[in-house]
């Protein structure tokens, strides 16, 4: 924690030397909400009410959130920060309203956005970009990640991360990296590196996370190497093809014996627009050898509609299947995404 606070004060002290031509400060968030008809073999188990879920018809909270964004900014250097609360009204009373998911500072200019605090790891926010389907109801727990094809490292919120994403080199190219401090006495630090290349119509991608002993990122399991290649492709401006590819492979651990070192996960999204309306669809499948649980394929599709600036309603409907034998899980949806002060 010592680094996180020496590397926060640094922020602090190299914004407040920044003469102030524009300050903003803004409230944000969004609603999210879904009717849901869900079929889990899984529900009615502690499962089931760990990730608020239910089996039947009902109403949902599918992440809504409510933020606070400010900014000085001076000769294209701008300090910000940015503190973010995710709503629980689905279980108000048994742990509060609100919690903090995100809350970061940082400085962004010719350099770059560098920032220091609690967010999403690029390796995360890689994953995230590719699916359609994120904070809905199809994207709870496909096989221990969000969907079907993404693995859990592509979920939750790491603290103590400082990052830096650069600015657009040559016009194509962009850097990132970050460093998830492990503020216990290990000093077992987490380190991401990450690259993205436009080549025409098509963006590749690389990101590479090794994780310590002491696994300060979020969602991983123990020390180990994970390495995601993904591609996206808009071969005409109303249709994007998307691709992510992850191997995940975690050190043995004598006390973690049950749990496989290797994990493989595969994902391809399709998104068609046109007017106000967005088709999407989502194949993925995950493996990992020994571990049934983690064997499976599945999918979703939704039509997605803009009813106005910032309001979008969709239909979707998603399932997974593990090849363990257990029936499939399925999900049909009414949603609403709405944006206020983006």
């Amino acid at each position: 924690m010592k680094y996180v606070c020496v590397l926060g004060l640094t922020a602090l002290v190299l914004a407040t030397s920044i003469r102030a031509d524009e300050q903003t400060i803004v409230l944000f968030g969004n609603f999210r909400g879904s009717l849901n008809a869900i079929d889990d073999p899984r529900c009615g188990a502690q499962y089931c009410l760990e990730q608020d879920d239910h089996k039947g018809i009902g109403f949902r909270n599918n992440a809504s959130v409510l933020g606070l964004r400010g900014t000085r900014t001076r000769d294209n250097k701008t300090a910000y920060f940015k503190y973010i609360l995710r709503a629980h009204n689905d279980e108000i009373f048994a742990r509060g309203a609100l919690s903090t998911i995100i809350y970061q500072a940082g400085l962004k200019g010719a350099w770059g956005d560098l920032s220091v605090g609690v967010g999403s790891t690029p390796y995360k926010a890689a994953g995230m970009a590719l699916d359609p389907f994120w904070d809905t109801s199809a994207s709870a727990r496909g096989f221990d990640g969000p969907t079907v094809g993404f693995s859990d490292l592509t979920w939750g919120f790491t603290k103590n991360m400082v990052q830096w994403n650069s600015a657009q080199l040559w016009e194509t190219l962009t850097l990132s990296a970050a460093v998830v401090i492990d503020d216990t006495n290990a000093d077992a630090h987490d380190i991401n590196l990450g690259v993205q290349q436009r080549v025409g119509s098509v963006d590749v991608g690389l990101q590479f996370l090794s994780m310590s002993t002491s696994h300060p990122t979020a969602k991983s399991l123990r020390a180990g190497k994970a390495v995601r290649a993904w591609g996206r492709w808009s071969p005409a401006m109303p249709l994007t093809i998307s691709t992510s590819i992850e191997r995940i492979d975690y050190k043995a651990s004598s006390e973690r014996s049950e749990l496989d070192p290797l994990q493989l996960h595969y994902a391809l999204t399709l998104v068609y627009k046109r007017n106000m309306s967005r088709w999407a669809l989502a194949l993925g499948r995950a493996s990992a050898q020994e571990q049934s649980y983690l064997h499976g394929s599945g999918g979703s599709v939704g039509w997605f509609y803009q009813l106005m600036p910032g309001v979008e309603l969709y239909a979707l409907s998603s399932y997974n299947r593990r090849e363990n034998g257990e029936p499939a899980r399925r999900v049909s949806a009414l949603g609403m995404l709405l944006n206020y002060a983006k």
